[in-house]
């Protein structure tokens, strides 16, 4: 979002995990887990064969070797440590524009992919002026 993920080597996926109450892999699988699923989906986005159809994170972490015999319970939590990630950090300008949504939008979320994460993130961007807590 805004050019600002949270993908590079440096992110400790695995904390991210344990925040939204992940126990079951260690921080170390989780970030192995999620520097593959990125690896992965990275080299597939300039593949013209998903140009129209680019699969979904479950749908690749149903199928990758370290996750696929893993409780449906824990791909849904990898799947939101990806979303928390993918959203990034909101800069300015764009904090005053959100504001402004906030006020005028009341649907926004029906846009978003992970609508109640992605509006509480916007919305705890929205009253911290950008600054995740």
């Amino acid at each position: 979002m805004f050019g600002a993920d949270r993908f590079s080597e440096t992110e400790n996926f695995g904390a991210t995990y344990q925040q939204i109450g992940g126990n079951f892999l260690s921080e170390e699988a989780v970030n192995y887990i999620i520097r593959n699923l990125c690896n992965t989906m990275f080299a597939d986005y300039g593949n013209p064969d998903y140009y129209e159809n680019f699969p979904s994170v479950s749908s690749y972490l149903e199928t990758m070797g370290q996750t696929k015999d893993l409780p449906c319970v824990e791909i849904s939590l990898l799947e939101q440590v990806f979303a928390m990630h993918e959203a990034g950090v909101i800069s300015e300008p764009y904090v005053s524009i959100l504001h402004q949504l906030r006020q005028t939008h009341e649907k926004l979320n029906e846009s978003f992919a992970y609508p109640d994460l992605t509006i509480e993130n916007l919305q705890e961007l929205v009253e911290n002026d950008g600054r995740q807590t």
